[in-house]
């Protein structure tokens, strides 16, 4: 089964790796990209422009790209630490809040989100779950902000209404993302 994807996130790391993948099974791949510029290089159906944090600008993207299914690959780990942090805890909170409202209005089935393995709490044992509890209460300030934003992220992605919510905790290496040819 192909599907519309909409790609949150396609000019980042896993993003461009990503689309490749998506293509090669068939599905139609369009890019919410801020800057178009970004985008130079990546093989993509079709690009639609929005600022995630912009909730009017990301509601028209995504209607006009009239997706099935939305993946959302948003960070902004470039350029300073403290200041990419920030910028991302923001894109995994309010970001998906927005693409989640603008998917369920244009109608997507399934919102796929990307949160991370290593965000889990520091017990039990070297296998851990999706289920794994994070690290709520880490005390470096800088990891306490990842960890309660990812945990929002989950919990909006989980909770949405009227879309099938699926969460994936990447570990840090990028050779774990395999996707399948279903949705």
């Amino acid at each position: 089964m192909t599907a519309r994807v909409l790609l949150a996130g396609a000019t980042g790391v896993i993003g461009r790796a990503l689309v490749p993948l998506l293509r090669a099974r068939g599905h139609q791949v369009t890019a919410l990209v801020r800057e178009p510029s970004r985008a130079a290089g990546v093989e993509l159906d079709d690009i639609v422009v929005a600022d995630a944090l912009d909730a009017g600008a990301v509601r028209a993207a995504v209607a006009s790209a009239r997706p099935e299914v939305v993946v959302h690959q948003l960070s902004a780990l470039r350029g300073p630490a403290a200041e990419g942090l920030a910028h991302t805890a923001r894109l995994r909170t309010e970001g998906t809040a927005h693409l989640i409202a603008a998917a369920e209005a244009a109608g997507a089935e399934r919102i796929v989100a990307q949160s991370i393995a290593f965000a889990t709490a520091p017990r039990g044992g070297p296998v851990l779950t999706e289920d794994a509890p994070l690290h709520l209460d880490a005390p470096d300030p800088g990891w306490a902000l990842t960890t309660r934003a990812v945990a929002e992220l989950e919990r909006r992605v989980l909770g949405a209404a009227r879309l099938t919510g699926v969460v994936l905790r990447y570990r840090n290496s990028f050779a774990v993302l395999r996707p399948s040819g279903r949705w």
